[in-house]
């Protein structure tokens, strides 16, 4: 039985240290890379980061990445109100960044 459940336990303690491995949302003022749903336009999201407290100060490759700086500590919790499907902290995240120096 151990044997038929090897893979399971293996992918649940891979997925555990690595959510445990992802940079930490950080405070007010850093910069947050804030991930709307495919299919969103740049407008919309920039006009949700506003919404839940924050601004939009750079985008990336595609419409729905967008970088924005938190104004407050519940910005997270807001953005994810506000349609936000992942957010994370923007410090070396330049997969999907169309230019990683904003």
């Amino acid at each position: 039985m151990f044997r038929q459940l090897l893979p399971a336990l293996l992918l649940m303690a891979f997925s555990a240290v690595s959510v445990t491995a992802l940079p930490k949302l950080g405070a007010a003022g850093d910069r947050l890379a804030v991930i709307f749903p495919p299919g969103v336009t740049l407008a919309w999201g920039i006009k949700r980061i506003a919404a839940a407290g924050g601004t939009a100060i750079g985008a990336g490759a595609f419409d729905n990445v967008i970088i924005a700086i938190p104004h407050r500590h519940d910005f997270p919790d807001r953005a994810r109100a506000e349609g936000a499907v992942l957010i994370l902290a923007a410090n070396g995240f330049t997969g999907c960044l169309g230019n990683p120096g904003t």
